[in-house]
């Protein structure tokens, strides 16, 4: 019998099943095997991989937009002619 727990001990995080259940069709049976799991495991650790770097371009926008908006005048409606 396949549980969560025997997948861990085999190296999988849950979110690697989840993932793969989440790519498989639904009107298709899922054949489970551990090359399916291995490729699930990788596909999703090459999505966290771009989200990563996504979010250090646009934090790194964020901070240099940080640099150039005067927040303070923003927050009060009654300054925002003055930006």
């Amino acid at each position: 019998m396949l549980t969560i727990d025997s997948l861990v001990e085999k190296g999988f995080q849950p979110l690697d099943f989840r993932y793969l259940c989440l790519t498989a069709h639904y009107r298709n049976f899922l054949d489970f095997s551990e090359e399916l799991m291995q490729t699930a495991q990788n596909s999703r650790n090459n999505l966290i991989k771009k989200m990563q770097k996504l979010f250090d371009t646009h934090t790194k926008i964020i901070i240099d937009f940080d640099h150039a908006m005067p927040y303070e005048k923003l927050k009060d409606k009654i300054n925002s002619k003055y930006v």
